[in-house]
């Protein structure tokens, strides 16, 4: 009797430590993780009276790597391997495929940019990101117009649940602000631990996302404002922090000063991400 009341015991500790599990980071040098993401935005800015509608669908794969572990830092690549695009607005519609060896134009030629080239990351144990290769001015410019959100960490990793406790119902405040060459964000919200079942968390995410960036197009200078209300549906592996999937709807409020005219931009942005380790 004594010894199925200590095994009950056991198997109470066991269950209430998956259910409190604390969240880190734990990969190791080698392992390799496939990104799939793939985004549907929508876009309206009023210029001089009239609204001009912007429609960009994508799907990118890609390849992640860990190159280095330390007590400190993780050392990462990230390889856009193949992209989907195609982009309608202005009366114009451009498309590019990275399997189409035929697709070409402008959307082509600012894309290829990025196909298949390494692009070296460091992390830390939290991972925020603290070094990474500069990005491509016109990529950036890209980044700039899109709802896109701070880039302080990867698709692999979020800083505001990595050391968090993990019990159903809790929820953790996160605030993170980056900077960047053209630009800064501010992220600001609440995620909350909606349940826990077989290692994985479901976790529900509303915040709010605030950038200031400077942009060139067309040779003119211009300063992008904007103010989104941002909400998450995400799968997270408690045991390695590894963001398994991620639903972002990004309601965008944005305000583009070009040249003294200020030009609203409304619009809203719905993101899927699917990381999956590569056996």
């Amino acid at each position: 009797m004594k010894l199925l009341k200590i095994n009950v015991f056991a198997i109470g500790m066991i269950a209430s430590t998956a259910i409190m599990a604390q969240s880190k980071i734990t990969v190791t040098k080698g392992q390799k993780f496939d990104v799939i993401s793939t985004n549907q935005s929508t876009t309206s800015a009023e210029v001089m009276g009239q609204s001009m509608e912007t429609n960009i669908n994508s799907n990118t794969t890609a390849a992640y790597a860990v190159t280095d572990v330390n007590d400190k830092e993780i050392s990462l690549t990230s390889t856009v391997t193949k992209m989907v695009m195609s982009v309608k607005g202005m009366g114009g519609e451009q498309s590019y495929n990275s399997e189409d060896k035929k697709s070409s134009g402008q959307l082509a030629d600012v894309l290829n940019k990025t196909l298949n080239k390494p692009k070296n990351i460091t992390i830390d144990q939290k991972g925020n990101i603290t070094k990474q290769d500069k990005e491509d001015e016109e990529m950036a410019s890209m980044g700039a117009m899109s709802a896109s959100s701070s880039t302080n960490y990867t698709d692999l990793f979020l800083p505001g649940l990595i050391g968090a406790t993990f019990t159903a119902g809790t929820e953790v405040p996160y605030n993170a602000s980056s900077k960047s060459e053209n630009g800064s964000a501010l992220d600001s919200g609440v995620y909350k631990i909606t349940s826990i079942e077989n290692g994985i968390a479901s976790i529900s995410y509303k915040g709010t996302q605030t950038t200031t960036k400077t942009i060139e197009q067309m040779g003119m200078e211009m300063q992008v404002t904007g103010t989104n209300a941002v909400k998450s549906e995400l799968q997270v592996d408690v045991a390695t922090g590894l963001v398994l999937l991620k639903a972002t709807v990004v309601d965008i409020n944005m305000s583009v000063d070009a040249g003294g005219m200020m030009i609203p931009v409304t619009g809203k942005s719905v993101t899927t991400t699917t990381v999956k380790p590569v056996q």
